[in-house]
Formats: C-alpha cells, sequence, structure tokens
C-alpha cells in the first residue's frame, strides 16, 4: 500500500486562523457574564468589609474610653479645677474607683467639650448606674433617631462611694 492510496481528510475552512464570528461573540458574552459576576461578588465583599471595620471602630472606641475612664485620673491630675483646660480626662481617683468630683466636672461640660475631651467624633452616652439599676449620672447625647450605621455599649464595674457600679459607654456613629 503506497501513501498515495489513503484517503486525506478534506479541509472544511478555507483558510488557517480565521475565526467564527459567532464564536467569538459567544467568547465575549461568556467573558462579560463572568465579569459582571465578579462584579457584583467584588461590591457585596467591599461593603461587608466597610460596615465590619465600621463596627470595629466604634467597639474600640467604646472600649478604649471605658478603659480610660475607670482607669485614669486624667492629665492633669487636678483637670477638676479647670475642666476646659484639660489634655484628658478619667473619672479614677484609683484604679476601678471613681471619684465623684471628677465624674460631676465632666457631667457639667456641654457636649462638645464632653466629645473634645473623650477624644472622639462618634456619638456617645456615659452612664453610671448601681447594679439594680438606679442612675446616678448621665453624660453625653441619648441615641435619637437618627440611622447609625454601629452603637456599642460597654460595661466596666467600678467602685463609688464604696457602691459598686455599672459604667455604661456607648458609642454610635
Amino acid at each position: 500500500m503506497s501513501l498515495n492510496s489513503i484517503p486525506m481528510p478534506e479541509k472544511t475552512r478555507s483558510g488557517k486562523g480565521q475565526v467564527n464570528p459567532i464564536d467569538f461573540m459567544a467568547a465575549i458574552f461568556i467573558f462579560m457574564v463572568l465579569f459582571g459576576y465578579f462584579m457584583i461578588l467584588w461590591n457585596m465583599f467591599a461593603l461587608r468589609y466597610y460596615e465590619r471595620s465600621e463596627t470595629l471602630d466604634c467597639e474600640l472606641g467604646s472600649i478604649s474610653i471605658a478603659d480610660h475612664l475607670v482607669n485614669s485620673k486624667g492629665y492633669p491630675a487636678n483637670w477638676t479645677s479647670a475642666p476646659l483646660e484639660a489634655d484628658s480626662i478619667g473619672f479614677a481617683g484609683k484604679p476601678n474607683e471613681l471619684d465623684w468630683s471628677r465624674v460631676s466636672a465632666f457631667e457639667s461640660l456641654n457636649y462638645s467639650d464632653q466629645k473634645r475631651m473623650l477624644g472622639t467624633d462618634d456619638d456617645f452616652m456615659i452612664r453610671i448606674e448601681s447594679s439594680d439599676g438606679a442612675s446616678y449620672a448621665q453624660m453625653g447625647m441619648p441615641e435619637g433617631n437618627e440611622t447609625y450605621t454601629c452603637s456599642i455599649e460597654i460595661t466596666r464595674l467600678a467602685m463609688l462611694d464604696g457602691k459598686i457600679v455599672n459604667l455604661r459607654v456607648r458609642v454610635y456613629g
């Protein structure tokens, strides 16, 4: 048998490297569908990441404020004599032991000065209350009807005039 006697397949296309327009359009369509799907997923994950980071910022802010108020005297230590000139404020006479004069000095300030002294841009509410719910002091701004991205409350136990109290710090923004 010779090579010339083997039947050769016929060429179905007339030239090399030519693309069928239907195949090209199908490939573009599939690419666009996959790209659109990827962009939708990217947008969903970016939104979730943003919401989670906002919540973590609120949580860290409220923890920081609560810890500082309960454990620090503030700077300078006699900031109650000139509260508007204080660099930082704290309610503690000793760690975890609140001083009523420091609490009332802070409570007497207006809201914008309180925010500045706490070092926060978010709205806040600080309450000092007994374990049975009796309120000793309330500072800041109550949560209104506005829509906030986060609202976190941290509770710390402390002593005030020999009684165990809850210091509640709520940060919302």
